[in-house]
C-alpha cells in the first residue's frame, strides 16, 4: 500500500467553484486561502464568505481527518471504487472519461 501524501505543512484541492486548502499550519493556510481569494477576486470573480475548522471536518463529499488522511465518505466510497474498477477493465479511457472519474 501506497503512503498517504503529506499534508504538512499545506496542501489544495480545487472542486469546480470551490477551493479548498488543509494542512497542519495554521498560519499557512490561512494565508494559502487568502491568497487564492485574492487572486480569484483580482480576475474579477465573486467569492463568499470563507469557513474555517480545525480537526476533522467532512467537505465535498470527503472526510478530512485530524491524523491527516483524507478520504471519500462512506456514501460515496463505492462509487468511487466501481468507477476506478471500470477505468482499469477498459482497454484505453479518453480524458474526458478519467476527467469524470477525478
Amino acid at each position: 500500500q501506497k503512503a498517504t501524501p503529506s499534508l504538512d505543512p499545506w496542501a489544495f484541492t480545487v472542486y469546480v467553484d470551490n477551493a479548498i486548502v488543509f494542512g497542519t499550519d495554521v498560519k499557512e493556510v490561512r494565508q494559502r486561502i487568502e491568497h487564492a481569494r485574492a487572486a480569484v477576486e483580482a480576475a474579477g470573480l465573486p467569492t463568499h464568505e470563507v469557513p474555517h475548522c480545525e480537526g476533522s471536518d467532512e467537505v465535498l463529499g470527503w472526510e478530512v481527518l485530524s491524523e491527516g488522511k483524507v478520504r471519500p465518505k462512506q456514501s460515496r466510497a463505492w462509487r468511487v471504487m466501481w468507477s476506478i474498477d471500470w477505468v482499469l477493465i477498459q482497454p484505453k479511457a479518453s480524458l474526458n472519461d478519467l476527467e469524470k472519474l477525478l
